[in-house]
């Protein structure tokens, strides 16, 4: 029995031979990615050099949505946040992957800038010291200053007046009361570094106690008190490597402080009926921002110290005051069009956020300071 032309156009393959198929799972190869599983079509085993290439390409998106969202980001408040929440991301880089970049290229500028200022301070014989000292222990070097200088001036006018008499050994005048109880009584000025409840902490004595804390944390938070006190010597000896702890710890802290940023705005716009993760989209454009500024203010000093020509640099200091001022403006900007309320609320709105903002900023870099001073 002959199969009917209808059964006989079933039997064509799935699959032309001519094609090429999926190395994961088989399928046809219709286009650069597969159908069925994602996987891109070209392969990694080339030429390192053209491998590197693509890596870099899909890590940091260097393509035209890098250049699209630089300039929609740097130009226009607020609108890469509404187009990212309206659907539209096809064309700009992903918020996530586009801070890592920006914060990788700032971080890298900064810590370069940071130590070549160190460097050349400590060149030039500047003296950077970090002093931990108190009114108390201030007030004693003077008195002791003050009451060695009489002495000197008394062991003086003797010689003078024995002029010509045999040359002895002059004896040490007496000390003043004060500089004997000065003397008595040796204080330690790293003691004073943190006083609780009128006296000098101390780990066993005077330990820092927060009642809230399990007694864990608060055994821990002594230990590094501890670990402060014995590496303020070393800091003082050498800054740089309390820059360097620093340096180490920004990332993370600026890391982590995206979330708080969004719950602030989520707090100062309980009507919005927004989702936290749209705050959250916001906070990360607003920051990486904030990067590329700080790039770009870098950059301008680096071009200032090259140049040199006078008009250049005018131009050059210029740049640098429209960028600093457009920080500000920015921020007001994109808040008024990503939440599209009226000038004198977003004003004050953009007000209180910023103000609660810096605090807790501030917060941040005293407690980044700390952790680096007790992780040396």
């Amino acid at each position: 029995m002959q199969n009917r032309p209808e059964e006989q156009t079933l039997s064509v393959p799935d699959t032309d031979p001519d094609r090429e198929q999926c190395r994961n799972c088989g399928a046809e190869l219709r286009g650069d990615y597969c159908g069925q599983c994602g996987q891109a079509k070209r392969h990694y085993l080339r030429f390192f050099p053209v491998v590197l290439g693509d890596f870099i390409a899909e890590t940091f998106e260097i393509d035209g949505r890098l250049s699209r969202t630089l300039r929609t980001l740097l130009c226009k408040p607020g609108k890469l946040t509404n187009e990212y929440l309206a659907g539209r991301r096809v064309h700009y880089s992903p918020p996530a992957r586009f801070y890592l970049f920006t914060s990788l290229i700032a971080f890298l500028l900064i810590s370069f800038e940071v130590n070549k200022s160190l460097d050349l301070a400590i060149g030039s014989g500047a003296d950077i010291n970090f002093s931990v000292s108190n009114d108390a222990a201030t007030d004693r070097t003077e008195s002791t200053n003050r009451s060695e200088a009489p002495d000197n001036s008394s062991m003086a006018g003797e010689v003078a007046s024995n002029d010509g008499a045999a040359a002895q050994p002059a004896a040490p005048a007496a000390p003043r009361p004060d500089q004997q109880q000065h003397e008595a009584q040796p204080t330690d000025d790293d003691d004073d570094v943190l006083v609780l409840n009128g006296a000098p902490w101390h780990p066993q004595d005077n330990p820092l106690q927060i009642g809230f804390l399990p007694a864990a944390t608060n055994a821990l938070l002594n230990q590094r008190i501890a670990r402060i006190k014995n590496n303020i010597p070393r800091i003082k000896e050498k800054p740089s490597i309390l820059v360097d702890q620093f340096l180490r710890y920004l990332p993370q802290t600026m890391l982590v402080l995206l979330p708080v940023f969004a719950l602030i705005l989520k707090l100062s716009y309980p009507l919005a009926r927004r989702y936290y993760t749209e705050h959250v989209i916001f906070s990360i454009h607003m920051h990486s921002f904030t990067l590329l500024i700080v790039i770009i203010m870098v950059l301008l000093e680096q071009a200032e110290l090259w140049s040199q020509l006078r008009w250049l640099d005018t131009g050059l200091n210029g740049l640098a005051i429209i960028a600093m001022v457009w920080v500000p403006v920015y921020g007001l900007m994109a808040q008024k069009r990503v939440y599209r309320q009226g000038w004198i609320v977003t004003t004050i709105k953009y007000t209180l956020v910023y103000s609660l903002y810096f605090v807790v900023q501030l917060l941040a870099m005293v407690f980044v300071v700390l952790l680096g001073a007790s992780s040396l």
